[in-house]
């Protein structure tokens, strides 16, 4: 039996289609040296929030929401925040552990496209 892809169609729908997908962030990863700092990612598009899945941690993390959406992810050795809707900014802690140390996060953009975004940090 053939399978036939009917994302794109919207007839018989009430309303327009959901606008495309355009979050394309200006990276989807982001290497820090041991001493930590502070870089950001931004994105085309308006349409996208944070997932409140992170990933590949053991820590306690708090999750700050606003209207439903997720404007900051605190963890004891990096923080995430999203200060407008075409930017997120990465404040990473020094790496006293010895060992590379990593978090993903994920976007989602429209139609629940989402998009890695990798976060990793080299040992002392």
């Amino acid at each position: 039996m053939k399978s036939t892809d009917h994302s794109d169609d919207y007839s018989g729908c009430a309303g327009p289609p959901p606008p495309p997908d355009d979050t394309k962030p200006s990276s989807e990863e982001l290497w820090f040296n041991a001493e930590g700092g502070i870089d950001s990612i931004t994105t085309e598009g308006e349409n996208w929030r944070i997932s409140d899945y992170v990933v590949a941690i053991k820590d306690t993390v708090i999750i700050s929401y606003v209207d439903r959406e997720i404007i900051k992810i605190e963890a004891p050795w990096f923080n995430v925040y999203k200060p407008n809707k075409k930017k997120i900014i990465f404040s990473i802690n020094r790496n006293e552990t010895g060992k590379e140390r990593e978090f993903s996060i994920y976007l989602v953009g429209n139609h629940y496209y989402y998009i890695d975004i990798n976060i990793k940090q080299s040992a002392e």
